[in-house]
């Protein structure tokens, strides 16, 4: 099972209920938690960052099935790419480097969520793939936007 596709959810069990967590719903515990602890502060556009890598997730998580290389790569073009458009596109405004770091804390953060709710990996050609794909769509995307540009 692909640890991106499969929405985690688990028992509530004051309520009986399902709760469905995404990697941004991580990144505020986290951020209320871990970074205050640790007195990390990270700025406002990497947080809209996950913002949107969090609403992409959410939309696109639907569309595919779970399993195999294709599934995979093509997961990602859905989740990375637009976000990559978005910085590229603004280049004078946005930030790459928290870009990227966003990106890469996303990623991290679903394998995270995999691994606390025993989803397997189901081999480390599929990590590596990954996080290959996840700077190529970002550079493609960031590419494809500043190009996209008007040339007024």
């Amino acid at each position: 099972m692909n640890h991106k596709l499969a929405i985690i959810s688990y028992r509530s069990i004051n309520w009986g209920e399902s709760v469905t967590l995404s990697p941004i719903l991580v990144m505020s515990f986290l951020k209320r938690k871990f970074f205050k602890i640790m007195g990390v502060r990270m700025n406002f556009a990497f947080w809209r960052y996950q913002i949107i890598l969090g609403l992409l997730f959410i939309f696109w998580v639907d569309f595919f099935v779970s399993g195999g290389l294709l599934n995979q790569v093509a997961f990602n073009f859905a989740i990375f790419y637009p976000l990559g458009f978005l910085v590229g596109y603004r280049r004078k405004y946005e930030n790459l480097g928290s870009a990227y770091l966003a990106a890469f804390v996303f990623n991290l953060l679903s394998y995270l969520m995999a691994y606390l709710v025993d989803v397997p990996i189901e081999s480390w050609t599929i990590v590596v793939l990954d996080f290959t794909s996840l700077v190529a769509f970002l550079n493609i995307g960031m590419y494809i936007g500043r190009r996209a540009q008007s040339k007024e």
